[in-house]
């Protein structure tokens, strides 16, 4: 390297040196401690998780910290270990020396007080625990003394020897409620049940590979009992101790390579005295994190924490040092102070005003960290705080600069800024800490003139007042924003407006400043008897009587000024103004007092409406409706005087300003003004929805308005009155058609129940319908008892029971006594067994040919049956208004006797006597036959209705089947058919 590279390394070496030096200087200097209040949000970002920081190492020179002092010193022949500090007295462990009791009440001078030693045994740490005091007694194991047998001499009440625990020894304890932990090295971790002080109870133990625990500290918080234990060759482990018999590893661990001693503050953090240094440790994360590390090559011994301030003792003659550690983080940890000393310190306790500093072969130092007593250790009133060290009360506040910087606690004032009443932010060089002319003791505890006030803001109650003047120069409550309760705050009042913040009304009009400057009207002025707004109503009385806006003559906007509403409006040609032709509202504030929608003065000023009745006509259509949506007159409830009220036209729809009144919107032939009349709707056919027309049941004398009427059965014949609609038949007469033979029968045997058919033979038997029905037959079948004859034969010819195959019940059927020419009407003429030997005697080819007859005649007679079934089954479903069927309709019902191919033939065969026509594969229940003679029905009536008189149900009847026969000749393509029919309707309408 040449001599000009070697100089430039060591200025780049120096320059960095002072750039270290000066940074830490500023750090140092220009941070404030915060307090506890100000890391919670740190707690929480823990347990979300972040980065460990990096090792540091300070090169800060020991002489630009505050140096403490020792005070006094207990000097021993062993080595102090461990300290616990209580009222005057302390206990140390003095490792060979056994237990020490040492009367600390002059701290320049602390004196031995009592003694208990067990052999050469090294005592490692002390614990108090009520009047009892536990022991980490190295090789003599767990020991507990009884304080209150003797403190000059403790007997010991319980030991349990290291030989218990396979010979380790007991380094540390801590306790924890009812137990007891006791670190025992390679032995590891050991839980002992102390619920009876003076008797612990072993519980179990915790231990792992390689463990060599040589501290623990145990912690209860919201995640449970967690034991921590400091590890000389591993670092800190976390054991979860919620089950006392079974101790369990967490997992959760810091392998720094030697830890020393661990203290656990909260859920958060750990302070660890480590090999590498001090330690703040993360322990809600997993592993556990390293938050802060000072490292400066020397070990750390042991670590005590109170009011944010860590106290770190090493070993090797560098004495004590101490951390503001308020914020946890790298960047945020404060070295603020140390206490140089020669030997190796271990542990050290802090108590009040007092460092309790174990320096091994050196005994007990004490050391003064509060020269002033004020809670404020002097490190940080010299070089942070800046207050005075040996004044308590720098600013002479009457509050000491501890309770400043930390936290005055006061429970009678309202006005911290913390729930546990504790004040932050005060300033201990200030006693006026918010330069408000009133000190800080005078606000938080005597009260300024009796009010309590923030003493870290200046306007307590935020009304731009500060409180001083509240208190000295207004007279007004600095605690409450509107002194006077007139909705106004003391701070508008006096800087705005000029009133009195004393005073509601300062005027004294009967007005309050509050109301007055809303409407802006003059709060210091009487302006009461004045109309601002020129609606005949005083200020006075808008504020008082009428409730409304002096600023507006007409407060709710409805185009009447607020006077005319409250004493009238003069409109003497108004429909509904009173005798005097005035018309009052007395709703100023209300625009629409009736609620119809339209504002008062408009129906007063517009439309001639009644602003008190919402329905001015009573036609219970609301005026809004009226003249806004329907346009109808407001004041009649029938507006084009057509008897039909308005709101009945605008509820069905009809036209209310035309005279609709012939009008049939639903086409149930019944004009507007009948359905008015009836109370039906004009614009459904059907309006009690009980499948029956309403104009078929006016015709019929039933009710419209009724839908329980079509089960009835009005006429008694077996049909409900929806049947006879269906069938439009008369419901009231059970012959509508006065042919002899009832509805009902008609309608299930095939017959018309609407024309005079009772001559008819349509199943060609040779018996007329009429007597078809009196001989209760089928009038569609040519032998209703199947015995051969025809239904006509028997009643017309042998006189025998159309329904029984045996009329005279002699074992022979009608037929076969017919065709052997004996009586079928007697038992006792019939065809016996020797005539039926005669005959075959006679010769077998006369027996065979009659043989062959009668199966001819039985085959012949099979194969027809369905025949007559299948016309049966058509004729019904004609006479339920069935226009066609499908083959596979009609095959079904006949239960597949009848194949399609044979249900086309007997169509195509019959279609002219049964009316039918096949398309396809549909049958039509009409056929052009009977088209053309209903066609001369038609005609045939037409002519005689020009000569008689017919009802308008008859016509209506006529005109319905018309239109019937028309639709069918469109379905067969009937045209001729079809314009002839046209034509008849034509006539007929």
């Amino acid at each position: 390297m040449t001599m000009k590279s070697t100089k430039r390394v060591l200025l780049y070496l120096l320059i960095s040196v002072v750039l270290v030096s000066v940074t830490f200087q500023a750090n140092f200097s220009d941070s404030k401690p915060q307090q506890n209040n100000e890391f919670i949000e740190l707690d929480s970002a823990i347990i979300q998780g972040s980065n460990p920081s990096q090792d540091v190492e300070f090169t800060t020179e020991a002489s630009s910290l505050h140096n403490y002092s020792e005070i006094g010193n207990w000097a021993t022949a062993g080595e102090t270990r461990d300290v616990v500090v209580d009222g005057n007295f302390a206990y140390v462990a003095d490792g060979s020396n056994g237990l020490r009791v040492i009367n600390i009440t002059d701290k320049t001078n602390p004196v031995e007080y009592g003694v208990y030693q067990n052999g050469s045994a090294i005592c490692y740490e002390v614990y108090k625990n009520g009047d009892y005091l536990y022991l980490a007694y190295g090789l003599n194991g767990f020991v507990v003394l009884d304080l209150g047998l003797s403190m000059i001499t403790p007997p010991p009440v319980a030991n349990f020897h290291s030989n218990q625990f396979g010979g380790y020894e007991c380094k540390a304890l801590d306790v924890d409620g009812n137990f007891t932990y006791l670190a025992m090295g390679e032995y590891g971790l050991v839980l002992f049940n102390s619920t009876v002080q003076d008797s612990p109870v072993y519980k179990s133990r915790f231990t792992t590979s390689g463990i060599n625990a040589h501290d623990v500290d145990v912690y209860t918080g919201t995640a449970g009992v967690y034991a921590y234990l400091a590890d000389t060759d591993f670092g800190i482990r976390k054991i979860n101790v919620n089950n006392k018999q079974t101790p369990q590893d967490s997992g959760a661990t810091y392998a720094s390579g030697s830890s020393s001693r661990i203290h656990v503050e909260n859920d958060f953090y750990g302070f660890v005295a480590d090999y590498n240094g001090f330690v703040i440790l993360s322990i809600a994360s997993f592993p556990l994190s390293q938050r802060y590390i000072y490292s400066d090559g020397n070990h750390a011994n042991g670590v005590f924490m109170t009011k944010d301030t860590a106290f770190v003792t090493y070993a090797g003659n560098n004495g004590m040092k101490i951390f503001n550690v308020t914020t946890r983080t790298q960047e945020g940890v404060e070295f603020i102070g140390q206490y140089e000393d020669a030997g190796d310190c271990y542990n050290v306790v802090v108590d009040g005003d007092y460092a309790y500093i174990c320096d091994g072969t050196s005994g007990l130092e004490i050391v003064l960290l509060d020269t002033d007593s004020d809670e404020l250790y002097d490190g940080y009133e010299i070089y942070d705080v800046l207050t005075d060290e040996t004044d308590p009360d720098t600013d002479g506040d009457t509050i000491e600069d501890g309770n400043e910087f930390y936290g005055y606690y006061s429970e009678e004032n309202p006005y911290s800024n913390d729930t546990k009443n504790y004040f932050y932010e005060l300033d201990p060089l200030n006693n006026d800490t918010d330069f408000d002319l009133i000190d800080d003791y005078e606000e938080i505890v005597l009260g300024a003139d009796s009010y309590f006030t923030d003493p870290e803001n200046n306007d307590t109650d935020s009304d731009l007042l500060s409180d001083y003047d509240e208190i000295h120069v207004h007279l007004t409550n600095p605690n409450i924003v509107d002194t006077d309760g007139d909705s106004l705050t003391d701070g508008e009042e006096i800087n705005d407006h000029g009133t009195n913040p004393l005073e509601s009304d300062s005027d004294f009009d009967g007005m309050p400043d509050d109301y007055e400057i809303f409407f802006e009207l003059n709060p210091i002025f009487d302006d009461s008897a004045l109309d601002k707004d020129n609606d005949l109503i005083s200020n006075i009385d808008e504020y008082n009587v009428t409730l409304t806006n002096p600023n507006n003559n007409d407060t709710d906007n409805d185009l009447l000024s607020d006077g005319e509403e409250v004493y009238g409006i003069y409109v003497p040609t108004h429909t509904h103004a009173n005798g005097t032709g005035y018309i009052v509202t007395n709703a100023p504030k209300n625009a629409d007092i009736d609620t119809d929608g339209l504002k008062d003065g408009e129906e007063v000023l517009i439309y001639d409406t009644n602003p008190h009745d919402d329905d001015s006509d009573d036609d219970n259509v609301i005026d809004y409706d009226e003249v806004i949506t329907y346009l109808t007159d407001p004041n009649d409830d029938d507006t084009d005087s057509d008897g039909l009220d308005d709101w009945w036209e605008t509820h069905y729809g009809t036209n209310p300003l035309l005279d609709d009144t012939g009008a049939d919107p639903d086409g149930d032939t019944l004009t507007n003004l009948e359905e008015f009349n009836l109370g039906t709707n004009p614009t459904n056919s059907d309006t009690d929805d009980d499948g029956m027309d309403d104009n078929w049941e006016i015709d019929n004398l039933l009710d419209p308005l009724d839908d329980a009427d079509s089960d009835l059965d009005s006429d008694s014949d077996g049909l409900s009155n929806y049947e006879e609609f269906l069938l439009d038949t008369d419901p009231n007469d059970d012959d509508t058609d006065q042919d002899g033979m009832d509805d009902l029968w008609e309608s299930e045997n095939g017959t018309d129940p609407l024309f005079d058919d009772a001559d008819d033979d349509p199943d060609n038997d040779g018996l007329l319908n009429i007597d078809e029905m009196l001989n209760d037959v089928d009038p569609l079948d040519d032998d209703y008892d199947s015995d051969g004859l025809l239904d006509g034969e028997e009643v017309n010819i042998h006189g025998t029971d159309p329904k029984r195959r045996d009329t005279d019940g002699d074992g022979f059927s009608d037929y076969e006594e017919v065709l052997r020419n004996t009586d079928p009407l007697d038992p006792n003429s019939n065809p016996t067994l020797r005539t039926r030997f005669k005959y075959i005697a006679i010769g077998s080819s006369i027996a065979a040919g009659i043989v062959i007859l009668l199966v001819a005649f039985f085959v012949a007679y099979w194969t027809t049956r369905p025949e007559q079934k299948l016309f049966k089954f058509l004729a019904t479903q004609k006479s339920k208004g069935v226009t066609s069927l499908t083959l596979k309709e009609c095959t079904v019902h006949l239960d597949k006797k009848l194949n399609r191919g044979e249900i086309k033939q007997l169509i195509n065969e019959f279609s002219d006597s049964k009316n039918l026509t096949l398309d396809g594969n549909r049958v039509w229940l009409t056929s052009k036959n009977e088209i053309e003679k209903n066609i001369k029905r038609y005609s045939t009536w037409i002519e005689q209705s020009k000569t008689k008189v017919t009802t308008a149900k008859e016509k209506r009847k006529v005109i319905d089947q018309i239109k019937f026969d028309i639709s069918m000749c469109d379905k067969l393509e009937l045209i001729d058919e079809a314009n002839e029919l046209t034509k008849l309707l034509e006539k007929i309408t």
